[in-house]
Order: structure tokens, then sequence, then C-alpha cells
């Protein structure tokens, strides 16, 4: 009731930007049923451009990870977010046309188990694994560059 039947909303979390209400009805169901205790609370004044109907809201959150979110079907791990963030608003009349949230990502992977805790053993483990792949496609891409000399292909 709050947003058009329009509204487009991207977020982190998402992989891509969804747009209608009851898509954006059914991306916050799933990000309280993983987090039902999740709390916003805002930093400072909100910013309103009245002529233009925006607005921006720096906010603070916190929650438990006590739910599953499905999709993609993340199992609760009792792990706690905290983290600032941003959102930019646009309105249609009173209602909310366009919802865009920034925020760091990386609290809520870790949360979920999909980022390793900073320095930790699995940290170090991706690392290598990603310096592999590093090193190969750097291979890679070094036979299929033109080279200086006449722009003749390598390998």
């Amino acid at each position: 009731e709050m947003c058009t039947d329009d509204v487009l909303c991207s977020d982190p979390f998402l992989p891509e930007p969804v747009r209608g209400s009851d898509a954006v009805r059914e991306f916050l169901i799933t990000g309280w049923r993983g987090f039902p205790d999740l709390a916003f609370g805002p930093v400072g004044a909100p910013y309103v451009k009245l002529d233009e109907d925006a607005g921006a809201l720096l906010w603070e959150v916190n929650g438990t990870m006590l739910g599953p979110i499905d999709p993609p079907g993340f199992a609760p791990t009792g792990a706690r977010v905290k983290g600032r963030g941003m959102d930019l608003y646009t309105f249609d009349g009173d209602r909310l046309s366009e919802y865009t949230t920034v925020y760091d990502l990386s609290p809520w992977m870790r949360a979920i188990g999909v980022l390793p805790e900073p320095g930790g053993r699995a940290e170090r483990v991706g690392l290598f694994v990603q310096r592999l792949g590093a090193g190969r496609a750097r291979r890679r891409n070094a036979r299929s560059t033109p080279l200086q000399d006449g722009g003749k292909v390598a390998g």
C-alpha cells in the first residue's frame, strides 16, 4: 500500500533489481524470515528534496539470522549482523516508486556462512584458490593477447 504497483527495488542482496509491489513484498518477507529481530534505526535526520519527491536516509541495522533465507536456500546460523547503510527514495505522490539501498554486504555474507571470517584458515584457503585461478587466467589471457611485433597472436 505504501508503494506504487510498479515500484523498483534495488538491494545488494538481490541478484538484480525487482519490480512490482508483490516482488518487493516477497523480498521483505524473505529478509524478515531470515532475520526476525531485524531492527533499523536512523542516523541523523533524513534528507528530503520536496521539489523532486526524493529523499535519502542513513541508517543502522542489527539482527540475528534465526531463520532460512529461501531462495536461495541458506540455513540459519544464529550469527548477529550489524552495520550501516543508506536508502535513496523516489516518490510518486505519497507512494514509493523507487527504492535503492546501499550497504556493505560482506557482514551479511559472513553471517550466513558464504564468506569466511577475516584472517581465518578458511580465508587463507580461499585466497590460495583465488591466486591459483588468477595465475591460470593471466597465462590464458597472455596466450590470446596480440604481440607488439605486427599484432600476431601467440599460442
